[in-house]
């Protein structure tokens, strides 16, 4: 059975980096002579299987080689290659790359949550704001429940200035998942639910850390609207608000990429 395309490693550093993104030299496609005469859904599974075991061993060339057989030799309407080759791409930074291969999938699954989520992703490192607002919207229009996109738009809005708008986004994950009577459940010192009665879903979950870093936000640029005007104010008041600036700069910012959730694509399920 095909594995799973790993993606512990997607997001890691990804804001920031988007002038960094390289521009990969045209190659020719590559020599694909293994299982030649066998059946293309044969083949398929073979190099789906060789580029996850390259991707595995972080030989990203070799990975990107393979899903490139697939599209380019076998059969150029494979999702699964589309995907596989974009998760490549991202780790390669190759990100514009990465973006047509998404497009290329959902252009023959238009439903595909999982290239609306990860390109979303991508459009936001790149600057392409209108472009990710939709993706993430898109993936909500199909999955109300899908928390993960609807927590990357929140951190879309905060980073794009609309902070207000970020936190109206978090809130509705919070009332819609039901974590909010679970965490009442919790709190309530009559009730005998415990933590492990319950399914709680992470990203619901998540949602509160990234509404405390909004509210964080909230404060800080109050603090900072009366220093400017009493910059020789409450000494108490410049403390507090340098305190939560350092915060911002080593522990909260969003801006350094690793609050996006990228989702798994399933190469066994084709989701």
């Amino acid at each position: 059975m095909l594995k799973r395309s790993m993606w512990i490693c997607f997001v890691a550093g990804l804001m920031g980096a988007a002038t960094m993104a390289q521009t990969p030299t045209p190659t020719p496609v590559p020599d694909c002579p293994e299982l030649e005469g066998q059946p293309a859904d044969v083949r398929t599974g073979y190099y789906l299987g060789q580029g996850l075991a390259y991707f595995a061993g972080n030989q990203l060339r070799a990975a990107e080689n393979s899903f490139t057989c697939i599209i380019a030799t076998i059969d150029s309407d494979s999702v699964a290659a589309y995907m596989n080759r974009a998760t490549v791409r991202t780790a390669s930074r190759f990100y514009e790359e990465a973006v047509e291969d998404y497009t290329e999938a959902l252009r023959r699954d238009e439903t595909l949550v999982t290239a609306l989520n990860n390109r979303g992703i991508l459009y936001a490192v790149l600057g392409e704001t209108e472009e990710a607002l939709a993706d993430f919207d898109a993936v909500l229009s199909i999955d109300a429940d899908n928390f993960g996109a609807a927590n990357n738009k929140a951190v879309f809005q905060a980073i794009a200035g609309d902070v207000p708008g970020a936190i109206s986004t978090l809130e509705a994950v919070i009332e819609d998942s039901g974590v909010a009577d679970q965490l009442a459940d919790l709190q309530d010192p009559e009730s005998e639910v415990e933590l492990e009665d319950l399914e709680i879903n992470p990203e619901a979950a998540r949602a509160y850390a990234l509404l405390g870093i909004m509210y964080s936000k909230v404060s800080l640029e109050n603090y900072r609207n009366y220093l400017t005007l009493q910059p020789s104010g409450d000494f108490r008041i410049a403390d507090a608000a340098g305190s939560l600036e350092s915060r911002f700069t080593f522990d909260l910012r969003l801006e350094d990429g690793t609050w996006w959730l990228a989702a798994n694509y399933d190469t066994t399920a084709g989701r």
